[in-house]
């Protein structure tokens, strides 16, 4: 049987499954846990044993039903027995460590030890991805929740773990309703780059600097050259080329979608120049450039995952979430109207 000191000093050893003796200490397992702080009490046989108890002669408790490798990990990280784990943990290890604190209650008192090994694992190279999302969803840890399932956002939906504490279907359903909610997101960023620059196209560009107005005809001269129309067109052109628009060519999957807009080039033709009138409004280059680098950024800061508070709560918000997300909580969302450009006169 093997024998692990979580603490020299410890009054109590619990035996785990008949595999394990860990000697820990009542004072750390009451403090970190609810579950320890009422069985070590006096209303529970644990409890009572306890008076007796001290460091030269501890108390045995059995816990028959426990893993030992989580319970193991789990009573060092309490102990701040970092030195004494395993670097890095089998992912069989950190899942049953995940679900010794939950049962235990003390998923808090480990989140930052749990969070140093959530941070080191790729969850796309991951085996098991949902081994990783399981213990996250254990741990009440919302920002690797969401982090991690951000990631698969751009992979194929993974196989469930046998006897996972996430549902197979409520966690498909959160990670499409996050899928659409980013393609909406997307939506709206691209008809406000396609509106602010669709305006030019109703632009008045017949102008004629040698006409005389006649009689009651207004001498209004155009707010841009025919130059405008043509980029516009350019412009348009392109984005149905990358498939980002109009909306019927845009694809549903994110990855695509986000490869599309990180590609995106601008195109130039440099055989039809602006007139460079003082009257000529040549703001749609720069009102497209802008709109496609907000666009781009959008795409590379990307961070799309389940948030761990709506999907506990059934898909629905309650109170504030601790990580801004575009997951289960769609927001209805408006396009801007396009921008009106005024004549100059």
């Amino acid at each position: 049987m093997e024998k692990v000191d979580a603490t020299p000093d410890g009054d109590i050893i619990l035996l785990v499954s008949n595999k394990l003796e860990l000697r820990v200490s009542s004072t750390v397992l009451r403090l970190a846990s609810p579950v320890f702080k009422a069985m070590l009490g006096p209303h529970y046989a644990e409890g009572n044993s306890l008076q007796a108890a001290s460091a030269g002669s501890p108390k045995t408790i059995p816990l028959p039903g426990d893993d030992p490798e989580g319970m193991k990990v789990l009573c060092l990280v309490l102990h701040h027995q970092a030195r004494a784990i395993p670097d890095p943990l089998a992912l069989e290890v950190s899942h049953s460590f995940a679900e010794m604190a939950d049962k235990y209650g003390c998923a808090e008192a480990v989140s930052y030890a749990a969070a140093s090994w959530f941070a080191d694992i790729d969850i796309k190279e991951c085996e098991h991805p949902m081994a990783v999302i399981d213990a996250a969803y254990l741990l009440d840890d919302a920002k690797t929740f969401a982090k991690l399932t951000g990631a698969l956002i751009k992979k194929e939906m993974p196989v469930m773990r046998k006897g996972s504490r996430v549902s197979a279907d409520e966690f498909q359903a959160a990670m499409i309703k996050t899928q659409i909610a980013v393609n909406q997101s997307f939506a709206v960023e691209i008809e406000e780059v396609v509106s602010s620059i669709a305006a030019y196209l109703g632009h008045h560009s017949e102008y004629d600097e040698d006409h005389d107005a006649e009689d009651g005809e207004p001498n209004e001269r155009p707010s841009t050259c025919g130059y405008h129309k043509h980029t516009v067109r350019l412009y348009l052109c392109a984005l149905a080329s990358a498939a980002l628009w109009p909306k019927e060519l845009r694809p549903d999957i994110v990855t695509k979608l986000v490869a599309s807009i990180e590609g995106f080039l601008i195109p130039e033709d440099r055989s039809v120049v602006c007139c460079k009138a003082d009257y000529c409004d040549i703001g749609v280059e720069q009102e497209f450039k802008a709109g496609v680098e907000k666009l781009k950024e959008q795409a590379s800061a990307l961070f799309a995952g389940v948030c761990l508070d709506c999907f506990k709560n059934g898909g629905k918000p309650k109170g504030e979430c601790r990580v801004k997300h575009v997951g289960l909580r769609i927001c209805k969302v408006e396009v801007k109207p396009p921008k009106k450009k005024g004549k100059t006169n």
